[in-house]
């Protein structure tokens, strides 16, 4: 009788054992699952708040419209408890936020660069190149145009060149009319 109360004694606690293992992986994997769930809430609550922003200028209805709908999925996989499937269409909305970040930046910078050859131009004109230096100053107010209808077109890089190149010119210009060479 000893020998069978052991062997139950054994097999219950081995059960138990068994038992345990399979809620502490319960317990672990909803505390990750929690965890998960938090960091896609917050990036959640990032994402729509540059919807906001971006709602602010019609020239992003393409964008705002696609923010939303991965937004919508995250939120639809959270309510199915479909935390790997939330957590990947929340980054994938960060990743997104990111290139629209990036972008805007570029566009600043393309500005930026624009405005400074466009000042160096007028200053240059002012100077009296226009009349010595005729050639370069009509080149640079013609990479001035370009650059503006790269900007336009979204063409941010080739804008930059452009305007670059614009400033380099009435640099020369510039340089050249002090001399009063050419």
């Amino acid at each position: 009788m000893r020998v069978s109360e052991r062997k139950y004694g054994i097999f219950f606690k081995s059960k138990h054992i068994l038992n345990l293992i399979i809620i502490s992986h319960i317990l672990l994997s909803a505390g990750c699952s929690q965890n998960v769930t938090k960091e896609v809430n917050k990036s959640i609550a990032k994402s729509e708040k540059k919807v906001m922003e971006l709602e602010k200028d019609p020239e992003n209805g393409k964008r705002v419209e696609k923010l939303t709908n991965l937004i919508a999925l995250a939120k639809e996989a959270l309510k199915k408890r479909e935390t790997n499937k939330a957590l990947i269409l929340s980054r994938k909305t960060e990743y997104f936020i990111e290139g629209i970040d990036k972008e805007e930046e570029n566009r600043n910078n393309a500005l930026a660069q624009l405005r400074e050859a466009k000042e160096l131009y007028e200053r240059a004109k002012n100077k009296g190149a226009k009349n010595k230096c005729k050639d370069t100053m009509l080149k640079a107010k013609e990479e001035i145009k370009s650059s503006e209808s790269l900007i336009m077109a979204g063409e941010l890089l080739d804008s930059v060149r452009s305007s670059l190149s614009s400033a380099e010119l009435s640099k020369t210009a510039l340089e050249t009319c002090k001399t009063g060479s050419r």
